[in-house]
């Protein structure tokens, strides 16, 4: 697939991709490091150096591959970014470092899975970012937030009609939304439970 490292498109493996090293090489070669795309849970991504790509470290479409003891470093965009139906499995010892737009990124239907990642990227920002479109901004079934992190909206959110979107703490904690000239437009429900101890809050990506 051009611009790619390593592309991997409809298959059910099972895959493993271990102990190389995928690099990017500048701003003018491969995109992204590696790129799944309804690629199942059977791909193993594991003792990795991926490194200085255009695009993503690792971008997931649809795809729930392991993710393990790998060092994602230096990337333009996110170390990892998750779209859609994926859930990767990415566990404590892979190593993030200096991808500009973060470790780890979702677009919006991904992002109720963010939760997971509370362990493994503690106190770090969960990004919600389509991406100027390769993600989706829909929220198109039941879905629950509740990670603990701080989100941080680079994309408006649509809440489709008959759907009920969810932001919980799983924990009795607060959750803090910031949205950076975004919206939140809900034409299905919307249920924010807070308490006077634990609250929602929605507030400016400026507001400390």
């Amino acid at each position: 697939y051009s611009g790619e490292g390593i592309y991997l498109d409809n298959t059910t493996g099972p895959i493993t991709i271990s102990n190389n090293v995928i690099t990017g090489g500048g701003a003018n070669n491969a995109s992204d490091g590696i790129y799944l795309l309804n690629a199942g849970s059977n791909a193993t991504i594991s003792n990795n150096t991926i490194q200085n790509n255009r695009y993503h470290g690792i971008e997931i479409k649809n795809s729930s591959p392991q993710i393990f003891a790998n060092a994602i470093t230096g990337n333009t965009y996110y170390g990892v970014y998750a779209m859609g139906t994926s859930v990767p499995n990415i566990t404590a010892d892979n190593t993030f470092i200096s991808n500009a737009y973060g470790s780890m990124g979702f677009d919006v239907p991904a992002v109720a899975n963010a939760h997971l990642y509370d362990p493994v990227l503690p106190g770090q920002t969960v990004y919600v970012d389509t991406m100027g479109g390769a993600g989706s901004n829909t929220v198109a079934t039941n879905s629950v937030w509740q990670s603990e992190r701080t989100y941080y909206f680079k994309s408006s959110v649509s809440v489709n009609n008959g759907v009920t979107l969810t932001i919980q703490s799983a924990t009795n904690k607060d959750i803090v939304t910031k949205w950076a000239n975004t919206a939140l437009s809900v034409y299905g429900n919307l249920l924010a439970p807070g308490s006077a101890a634990h609250k929602v809050y929605f507030t400016d990506y400026r507001d400390d």
